[in-house]
């Protein structure tokens, strides 16, 4: 069982004759947005900045370099802006004391380099309590997925749960469920 028919497509290069026994079960995202009473805010906490959110853990694959780099560039620009990471290991990626695991050793020497931009930027959290979760992808402005591969998105799907706006890589299994 597969979560995406692109995921069952790559399966199925490596196992041509595996047809039958291979099936894509997507996993739908209820498009209803302002799920659970929780409004829709444009800006979190009456803040003028605005407020990405990108949940998902620190690993070569998620981005979170590209992620970096994109913040670099809007912030010389003048932009003000502001990201919340969460999932397992962020919080390694923004704190200069933190040893560097080597999932994440690239994105978080970036980081560390550019400090003085990304620090007022970047929030980041290993684990946040549901509510959190819920009034982020109520309040953000977009929740950003820069992932450099996915066999399924659960962040895309519960975004699009939320009916919030979506900044992402194009992936065949993002494409799939947008």
């Amino acid at each position: 069982i597969t979560l995406s028919e692109s995921v069952r497509g790559e399966l199925l290069e490596i196992a041509p004759g595996a047809a039958d026994r291979i099936h894509a079960v997507p996993l739908a995202a209820d498009a209803t947005p302002d799920r659970n009473g929780i409004l829709r805010r444009v800006c979190a906490k009456g803040s003028p900045r605005r407020l990405f959110y990108y949940p998902a853990t620190a690993g070569e694959h998620k981005g979170h370099r590209i992620l970096f780099e994109a913040a670099i560039h809007l912030a010389r620009r003048a932009n003000d802006f502001a990201v919340q990471l969460s999932g397992g290991g962020t919080v390694v990626l923004t704190d200069p004391s933190a040893p560097l695991s080597s999932a994440a050793r690239d994105a978080a020497s970036l980081f560390r380099r550019e400090a003085g931009i990304l620090g007022p930027i970047f929030s980041a959290s290993d684990c946040l309590p549901i509510s959190a979760v819920h009034e982020l992808y109520a309040g953000c402005h977009a929740v950003v997925i820069p992932s450099l591969y996915e066999g399924f998105g659960l962040p895309l799907a519960e975004a699009l749960s939320w009916g919030a706006r979506v900044i992402c890589t194009d992936l065949p299994p993002f494409r799939e469920q947008l």
